[in-house]
């Protein structure tokens, strides 16, 4: 994101690696004089410094850290956001989608554990009779630990306790409203929640 006030301009990158869960922020000043940088934390810890790594718009610095439990985006591998549909993020059974990012509470996740729970503090869980189904249903439901709750990070993939991992549905992988599913593990793009 781009945010331009008088003669300085602020970009914005998300930063950061599901796989270790720490997320910063680059924010970089630039003035007719000097270009400043701070990585902060999304609360906004961090020092300004002169001097920034080479970046481009298109292409994030990434850092890694040390596990946090701080809501952060999670994005496809076509750029778009892990979403829940605005008026059911705190319903059960609320539709699960990627949308461009906007960094609204619906885009907001948290990794806690073997859990991942939204911004509304429903976990995200598949539907329990297709756990183990390719296009089974992901939604949002009340946090109760059981198996269809259960994540873990596996390099670039999110992978149910069903050994399925949480897919785009490919004619939708750039598309807003796009349907999220577990489906059979492929290494493919649409399985891929780490790249930024």
């Amino acid at each position: 994101m781009r945010y331009t006030n008088l003669k300085t301009t602020i970009y914005l990158f998300l930063l950061g690696t599901l796989t270790f869960g720490t997320f910063f922020l680059l924010n970089i000043k630039e003035s007719k004089s000097h270009t400043k940088c701070k990585i902060s934390d999304p609360f906004g810890s961090g020092a300004w410094t002169e001097g920034c790594p080479h970046i481009h718009d298109n292409a994030p610095v990434r850092f890694r850290g040390e596990r946090t439990n701080w809501k952060e985006t999670i994005i496809n591998g076509a750029g778009l956001c892990l979403d829940v549909h605005a008026p059911d993020m705190r319903n059960n059974g609320g539709r699960v989608q990627v949308w461009q990012c906007n960094g609204e509470p619906q885009q907001r996740w948290s990794i806690r554990g073997n859990s991942i729970v939204n911004a509304g503090g429903l976990c995200l869980d598949v539907h329990a009779p297709d756990m183990r189904n390719n296009g089974g249903r992901v939604q949002v439901w009340q946090c109760n630990g059981e198996p269809q709750q259960r994540w873990s990070i596996r390099g670039n993939s999110i992978v149910n306790d069903g050994g399925l991992c949480l897919d785009t549905h490919l004619p939708d992988i750039g598309n807003n409203g796009g349907r999220v599913q577990v489906w059979q593990c492929n290494g493919q793009s649409q399985q891929a929640w780490e790249k930024l």
